[in-house]
């Protein structure tokens, strides 16, 4: 069997696609999609123009950072050992899930659970306070590069831009320092063409990262979501050293998820809710690729709730918010509004609420005021995230001046999106907005549409009921986001 075939044969069989459609057999998916990938590339490089490559702008080299150590060089006491690139304030923390639940339908294509993590020590967090989660990239993926690089042994290479300059094994540090499916730079992409042993291959990666190649670098990489990997297939003349493939990779960032919990009600354990994040990756084609850490995630929680895991240690740091969390006078009205996992920290809000108020009963005297509060939720199906939602639902009710409103994107009856839902209750919104001059908004959820949808609906809402016209509405919210009144915790997908 050729190199180059036995290579792809290997890439595809670690599953880093997932054929949603094709629930078979392994062996119907490696057939459908053996040498596809790169003929689909090779292809879709053709649209390239056949210019003179001495007419094209090519980016710069990564700039060298990485050295690899000569065996005679290296002493074992100067490697470092290799953990997660965090900033200095930051104090991560090891974090043992110990409780896994899905609240999507068991037959969503687009699964989403509730987890629990335990620290190993107690983090005092907010509700709206969210966590850095530090993922590993997969060791079976790990070795599938180092043998696309030719690497037998233990590679160790210096890196000479740190300080102190540091040594560390590369098997380590690819599976926790550097991001494998981020859209390769140019810079990284001439790097591969500099190293095609083909004429062919050289020249295509060289003018794809060219000025010439935006376009199509746009549609491949931005859109197709090709990645360093695939390029590794399609490109089997390609031959960099992998200490300069090295100097052209970003650095693996951690991903963030908001607490769905408030620490009064959970001390030892904090919550979170996450769905899993699916790209397509061939425009036509069937193929799919996880999410690097929902993708992680989703297989942790698959098996905990099968109960075929062992204990499960990740790596979090808390990342405070500074006005994504609820007033502390109680009677100050707030507005939530959210889509899917974007409930996640109303809940911590709820919870914390009612403890407060629990608390407050059993020491007045007298009545207490309390501010109305809105929750608006929506999600694409009746049953989904009903767990969280009748746990919310009792504790609102025991609540004065509480209210949970709800609906459906994909309901036969009455299908709305959550900023339709804010119309149709207008009056109630607009009377909390202006109850009190301190009332809050509060938004979480997926900025590229819902959050402008529900920016544009209170638009409408304040034009028609509060302010003269829609501009002066529009100005209106300015000031209350100026003032840290109106304020978001939105997510944009790449």
């Amino acid at each position: 069997m050729p190199d180059g075939v036995e290579l792809t044969s290997r890439f595809e069989s670690l599953k880093v696609y997932d054929d949603p459609l094709e629930q078979g057999s392994d062996a119907d998916f490696l057939k459908s999609c053996s040498g596809t990938l790169s003929e689909y590339i090779q292809s879709v490089l053709t649209s390239i123009p056949n210019c003179d490559e001495s007419t094209v702008t090519l980016p710069s080299l990564p700039p060298e950072r990485y050295r690899v150590i000569p065996k005679q060089e290296f002493t074992q006491g100067d490697v470092s050992e290799c953990n997660f690139r965090y900033s200095p304030e930051d104090s991560p923390v090891k974090a043992k899930i110990c409780e896994a639940k899905r609240l999507s339908l068991k037959d969503s294509l687009k699964p989403v659970w509730h987890f629990e993590v335990e620290p190993n020590s107690s983090v005092h967090y907010s509700p709206g306070d969210a966590f850095g989660f530090f993922i590993e990239n997969d060791s079976h993926l790990v070795s599938w590069l180092l043998h696309r690089f030719n690497v037998t042994d233990n590679l160790y290479v210096a890196d000479t831009k740190s300080a102190p300059p540091k040594s560390f094994e590369v098997s380590s540090a690819l599976r926790k320092q550097f991001d494998l499916f981020s859209p390769p730079k140019k810079s990284l992409l001439r790097l591969l063409g500099e190293f095609c042993v083909d004429e062919r291959e050289r020249r295509i990666l060289l003018l794809l990262s060219s000025d010439v190649g935006r376009d199509t670098y746009r549609s491949l990489f931005i859109r197709e979501r090709v990645s360093l990997l695939d390029l590794l297939v399609a490109f089997p003349s390609c031959e960099p050293p992998l200490e300069k493939v090295l100097d052209g990779l970003p650095f693996l960032m951690p991903r963030y998820y908001s607490a769905s919990s408030c620490y009064e009600s959970k001390e030892n354990t904090i919550d979170f809710v996450f769905s899993l994040a699916q790209y397509n990756i061939i425009a036509g084609k069937r193929w799919t690729r996880k999410g690097h850490a929902t993708g992680t995630l989703d297989r942790i929680c698959t098996q905990w709730d099968k109960r075929s895991l062992d204990d499960v240690q990740l790596t979090i740091f808390h990342r405070p918010s500074n006005h994504f969390r609820p007033p502390e006078n109680l009677d100050v009205p707030y507005l939530m509004v959210c889509a899917g996992t974007g409930l996640a920290p109303f809940r911590g809000f709820i919870q914390q609420r009612r403890r407060k108020y629990t608390s407050i009963l059993k020491t007045a005297t007298g009545d207490y005021s309390m501010g109305q509060v809105y929750l608006f939720f929506g999600c694409r199906q009746v049953g989904e995230f009903q767990w969280y939602l009748d746990e919310i639902e009792n504790d609102m009710s025991m609540l004065p001046n509480a209210e949970l409103f709800v609906c459906y994107s994909r309901s036969t009856d009455d299908a709305m999106y959550v900023q339709d839902l804010l119309k149709k209750h207008a009056e109630q919104v607009n009377r909390l907005i202006c109850s009190h001059p301190s009332s809050r908004i509060y938004v979480c959820g997926d900025g590229a549409n819902m959050a402008k949808g529900v920016q544009e609906s209170l638009s409408d809402i304040l034009s028609e009921y509060h302010c003269s016209n829609k501009e002066d509405a529009k100005k209106f919210l300015k000031k209350l986001s100026d003032e840290k009144r109106y304020v978001q915790d939105i997510w944009f997908w790449g």
